[in-house]
């Protein structure tokens, strides 16, 4: 074989795929390198899988294709195809076959060849070269007079050849250049494909440098436009404080490789605010009631398929000091009146703003994580997001180094579409936070260290986190107050207090919870806390409002906090919860709301018991029109209501189970007979005196199962619109084959004339006294 004159491949001009011819020898395709021309001169070096080459070799030319991606991206751009051929000397004598002489001396020509190309290629290409970064800035040579030997003229292209950077003269009166050297010569930087590079504007990322004047720098060139991107090139860490003003850009991508950015200041390190002195604000000009589908705006500019942002100085509830807030996106205008797509949470008054978010606007981080170096006193966040539409955190993380800062690690204000994938922190305060927004999606956290895991506030929406580990200092997971928030697949441990979620509809899934010893400070918290004023939307299909579904809350506190609060909630399966420790409060207690007609729906509840605490409770309201019951065993309650302040409770104990759904109430349980007759109470209340009776009639059925017979007793029970009830006939029908056998009778309801409670005495009369027995039972109301 004989090695041909080398014909360097002339530039292309990329318009699709291809092909672009390769008109010289090549022993395998791994020796091209495909690049594009910035300036005349070869800047940018194409990954291999953004093109492939035909044949692969050996061969005298070849074919470049382009992918269709890479294709789209480069249009316009100018390609070349150069070779670097391995310099090697394989040939190892004259009976070798491991490698011929003559291949040996084609590869040796070819090598030839290919450095001297580079060096024309050097010899002719426009602009100046400098070895390096540092040898650039320090250069007192480079000068703006013509006719010296060093003279540049505003435009030239100036290149690193250890880094690849490039940068362009600036005009000598530029204000807005990034760099400038020794001798006076300001210079812009050139983005690669990769953006704006940090360290070509200085930043050394060695963990004792301060790089926060020359991230500033590459933010500043990020916002004069050339590139939307913010590239850190390797791990740093890079000292990085306070970046002001904040990143005024729609679009923003910031991209690390697995890079560290070390915080040692109180302010922000990055705020991305997208609208910056461009964020509109209106007035309402007229009132808006909750449930709203519509608002007027007199003046805006609203259009389908915007973001618009409302927001009160009035609290959205009584008892939090949080203002009336949402997030909404505008279906159509008519004039002043703006649609919106779904109804108001709040009512909203003319002295209320409503501000306009561009849904094009987006936040992008991959391989960033943020610390904070300093004493707990620190204060401000690490990466602050405000007024964004679409942010997405991929491989992210937040934490403190040395002492835990007190400090945030993620913030989102006003901020809608988040998604966070494989997020991790340490010693930080709240690693994720979000606050009045809509949407955001956490897949794969893990925190350590943390005062909760994450947190919703100021009325956010739709939240959803899912497959999540935590050690926390106070909350595991934390609303308050949220819309619509479900975790999915975790465990929290707490190492000191509680963990505390209010949220005004969602779902906690195959979650387990973990108190510590030490309520602390904040031992008044609920362990879960649950609230919800409405049927709210369930998207994910967790069930209607607020659901806990197989989760376990291990509670080893000792001081006054409690367990489980679920405020109008819907529907409760395998759930359990264990007192370690001892206190004075709920365990478990329920608020049902009197306005859905659907209390509660509980099945395979456990909930351990102390000597002290009351172990779950059911709350009704005093405009609750329908009466509450009561099961007792002797003087003991099973399922037991109490006036407690006007509003009337319903105790459990041991395995009761309750549920209430399309005006069915059911009670099952177990009572352990220990005597030869037992006596069990079914207590109907009125709850309160003062509500009068629906005219309607009322099935009572008990099932009893011990040792195996059955029995089943129907009661039914009329009452009348007014006065006193009345009963009639109570027929009273026993299915026991056997009359000598039957376990349980039902004596004649007794009635307070006072209170309108009936009590339903029942006797579980066993087959031997000597025995111990388990009378397993079922109640059923029914409102016909």
């Amino acid at each position: 074989m004989t090695t041909s004159a080398f014909s360097p491949a002339p530039t292309y001009s990329i318009s699709g795929i291809g092909p672009y011819d390769v008109p010289f020898e090549y022993e395998d395709s791994g020796e091209l390198k495909v690049s594009l021309i910035v300036d005349g001169q070869s800047s940018v070096t194409l990954d291999s899988d953004g093109y492939s080459v035909v044949p692969e070799g050996p061969t005298t030319s070849g074919t470049v294709f382009l992918t269709p991606g890479a294709a789209a991206l480069y249009d316009g751009e100018t390609l070349t195809v150069a070779r670097e051929t391995t310099l090697a000397q394989s040939w190892a004598s004259l009976i070798s076959t491991a490698y011929n002489l003559e291949d040996q001396l084609d590869q040796m020509a070819r090598t030839i060849q290919d450095n001297t190309t580079k060096i024309d290629l050097s010899l002719q290409a426009t602009g100046t070269w400098r070895t390096n970064l540092v040898e650039l800035l320090y250069d007192n040579q480079l000068d703006y007079a013509s006719g010296l030997p060093a003279s540049v003229d505003v435009g030239q292209t100036i290149r690193t050849n250890t880094e690849g950077y490039a940068y362009e003269v600036a005009p000598s009166s530029a204000t807005d250049h990034h760099l400038t050297t020794a001798g006076g010569v300001k210079l812009y930087v050139i983005p690669t494909e990769h953006g704006y590079n940090v360290k070509a504007f200085g930043a050394l990322g060695d963990g004792a440098t301060d790089d926060s004047a020359a991230v500033a720098a590459a933010v500043r060139a990020l916002e004069s436009g050339g590139s939307d991107t913010l590239f850190y090139p390797d791990a740093g860490p890079y000292i990085q404080n306070d970046i002001s003003p904040d990143i005024n850009l729609k679009r923003l991508r910031v991209i690390g490789t697995n890079t560290t950015l070390v915080c040692t200041g109180t302010s922000t390190v990055l705020t991305f605010s997208p609208y910056g002195d461009e964020w509109q604000s209106y007035s309402l000009s007229a009132a808006a009631m909750i449930g709203a589908i519509s608002i007027e705006v007199a003046g805006h500019d609203f259009e389908a398929g915007e973001l618009i942002y409302i927001q009160s100085t009035t609290a959205g509830e009584t008892n939090w000091s949080y203002s009336k807030v949402g997030t909404y996106v505008v279906t159509s205008v008519s004039g002043d009146l703006v649609h919106i797509d779904r109804p108001l949470r709040f009512s909203f008054t003319t002295s209320d703003t409503v501000f306009k978010n561009d849904p094009d606007s987006e936040l992008f981080m991959r391989g960033i994580t943020v610390k904070r170096s300093g004493d707990s006193s620190a204060s401000g966040v690490c990466v602050s997001v405000r007024y964004c539409d679409g942010v997405t955190l991929e491989d992210c993380g937040a934490g403190a180094l040395g002492t835990p800062a007190w400090v945030d690690g993620y913030a989102f204000d006003q901020t809608s579409n988040i998604t966070v994938n494989r997020f991790t922190s340490n010693d930080i305060r709240y690693p994720l936070s979000f606050r009045r927004g809509i949407n955001a999606r956490i897949t794969d956290i893990s925190c350590k260290n943390v005062r909760h895991l994450v947190d919703f506030a100021n009325f956010f929406e739709y939240g959803y986190v899912r497959r999540f580990h935590a050690v926390t200092r106070q909350g595991g997971v934390n609303s308050h107050p949220a819309f619509n928030i479900f975790y999915e697949d975790g465990e929290t441990t707490d190492i000191e207090q509680v963990s505390n979620h209010r949220a005004l509809g969602g779902a906690i899934r195959n979650v387990v919870m973990k108190f510590g010893a030490s309520a602390g400070t904040d031992g008044m918290y609920w362990g879960i806390d649950l609230v919800e004023t409405e049927p709210l939307e369930d998207p994910e299909g967790f069930g209607l409002g607020f659901a806990l579904e197989h989760v376990t809350v291990l509670d080893n506190r000792t001081g006054v906090g409690n367990g489980i609060q679920c405020i109008y909630s819907s529907a409760y399966r395998h759930v359990t919860y264990r007192k370690e420790g001892v206190d004075n409060n709920y365990n478990f207690r329920l608020l049902p709301s009197p306005a859905w007609n659907v209390v509660a729906q509980i099945e395979n509840l456990n909930v351990g018991k102390t000597a002290i605490a009351r172990d779950l409770y059911l709350y009704h309201g005093p405009d609750w029109a329908n009466p509450t019951v009561s099961i007792q065993q002797g003087s003991e309650p099973i399922i037991d209501t109490v006036n407690n302040g006007g509003v009337y409770e319903a105790r459990f104990r041991d395995s009761a189970h309750f549920a209430y759904h399309n005006g069915v109430w059911r009670f099952r349980g177990t009572v352990l007979a220990h005597s030869a007759v037992t006596s069990l109470d079914f207590l109907l209340e009125t709850s309160p005196t003062t509500i009068t009776f629906p005219d309607r009639n009322i099935r009572l059925t008990f099932n009893f199962r011990c040792q195996n017979n059955a029995h089943t007793l129907k009661v039914a029970m009329f009452q009348s619109g007014t006065g006193a009830p009345i009963f009639g006939t109570v027929p009273l029908v026993d299915e026991t084959t056997d009359a000598t056998k039957a376990l349980v009778t039902i004596g004649t309801p007794t009635t307070d004339s006072t209170t309108r409670d009936v009590t339903f005495p029942l006797t579980f009369t066993k087959w031997n006294p000597a025995w111990t027995a388990w009378l397993d039972y079922e109640a059923e109301i029914e409102y016909l």
